[in-house]
């Protein structure tokens, strides 16, 4: 999704909360949520769903449009635009972890890749860092500003590269291991450390099915 969509939305539910006189927490409550998910809607890191949106709409006491038209495309064009990438199966992109840090899921589909879904439950994840760069196998290394495909449908096993939560807040992605009640979660790159967690404390989410690399933008050469 555009970032200038993303704030715009973020900035209207800002604004439609000044005008109830209503807090981020009340909000969050109202709707069944944590303070935590209306605070990334509304510093524009993530969008609320449709469904979402409707809800604060209602709680809030705004139309619909105010949170989505814009001068160049109306609600309904929006809700189109959508719906047709859903129809023709495309990825669904549900924000960014990273190969290095553990970082939050989002919850919210953010936008969609050109790359069709095979599974019906499949979706992707943005990568940040390098952790899963093999210097030795730089073919299927996979690198920072790439899309990873994640089935939560295929069991994963041992030496799979999985989309491991971590305390049910984190993720991370790494090669998965298991054995005598622990996980490790072991990145390619060896200039990074392995994660060990006890089997309870990490949720497997998918296995890594495939890799997006979208098109890298190029500086013009200049002839001398």
């Amino acid at each position: 999704m555009p970032e200038k969509e993303k704030n715009q939305i973020g900035e209207r539910i800002k604004a439609a909360l000044r005008d109830a006189e209503m807090s981020q927490a009340s909000l969050g409550r109202e709707m069944g949520i944590t303070q935590a998910q209306v605070n990334y809607w509304v510093m524009g890191h993530r969008n609320p769903s449709i469904e979402n949106l409707q809800k604060i709409a209602t709680i809030l006491d705004k139309p619909l449009d105010y949170f989505l038209a814009t001068k160049k495309e109306t609600t309904k064009e929006y809700i189109h635009r959508v719906k047709v990438a859903t129809d023709i199966k495309l990825i669904p992109v549900m924000g960014i972890s990273s190969a290095t840090n553990e970082k939050f899921i989002l919850e919210e589909v953010e936008s969609y890749i050109p790359f069709n879904k095979s599974g019906e439950k499949q979706f992707a994840i943005k990568v940040e860092g390098n952790c899963m760069e093999d210097p030795k196998d730089p073919r299927s290394s996979i690198y920072n500003g790439d899309y990873v495909i994640i089935d939560p449908e295929v069991t994963p096993t041992n030496g799979d590269v999985v989309l491991a939560r971590i305390s049910e807040e984190y993720s991370t992605i790494k090669r998965m291991f298991i054995c005598d009640g622990k996980v490790e979660l072991i990145p390619d790159n060896p200039k990074y450390r392995t994660i060990t967690k006890k089997i309870e404390d990490v949720e497997i989410v998918g296995k890594i099915i495939n890799i997006y690399k979208p098109p890298k933008k190029k500086r013009k050469r200049i002839i001398a």
